[in-house]
């Protein structure tokens, strides 16, 4: 179902300290997108307006980390902010730490088409917009909930998101 089960935090200095045993919340959601991005404009609002929805329930089961395929530092701000993130459950890998963000891009082999190379990918797992769903130990329990937040109320969703750590 998921990734092999190492996670090196020392490859991941800003995403290890969501990965800790007993962590809370507990599934980190990794939000590959960028503003630019056709299908990333009405999903990622859509996404940050379900968490806002039913924030007691989601601010206790996911951390959302936006791993962005910006190209600049305030265009992903300008797009965060567009699309009403909210800085209690979303987070972002800062946009100075590119090294980070391609390690993470690469280790789970998701990205934009344009950005393959540069990641040293062949093959994709996914495209953007993806949002994995990890657990405490980064192992992947969801390939890519995009298709809940397109489907599924927000109830339904931290649910179903739930079952997967039970």
């Amino acid at each position: 179902m998921g990734q092999a089960a190492s996670f090196p935090p020392h490859n991941f200095p800003f995403l290890s300290k969501y990965f800790d045993k007993g962590s809370d919340p507990p599934l980190v959601g990794l939000l590959f997108s960028a503003g630019w991005c056709p299908d990333c404009q009405p999903f990622v609002p859509k996404l940050f307006a379900m968490l806002e929805e039913e924030k007691d329930t989601f601010s206790k089961l996911l951390r959302v980390v936006y791993v962005s395929s910006e190209t600049s530092g305030s265009e992903m701000r300008e797009f965060l902010e567009k699309s009403g993130v909210n800085n209690d459950m979303v987070q972002s890998i800062p946009y100075d730490n590119a090294s980070e963000r391609i390690a993470v891009k690469k280790k789970y082999s998701t990205c934009a088409e344009k950005e393959m190379e540069t990641v040293g990918l062949t093959e994709r797992a996914g495209g953007i917009p993806t949002l994995k769903l990890l657990d405490a130990t980064g192992n992947v329990v969801l390939e890519d909930a995009v298709p809940d937040v397109e489907k599924l109320t927000a109830l339904e969703a931290a649910e179903k998101w739930k079952s997967l750590i039970d």
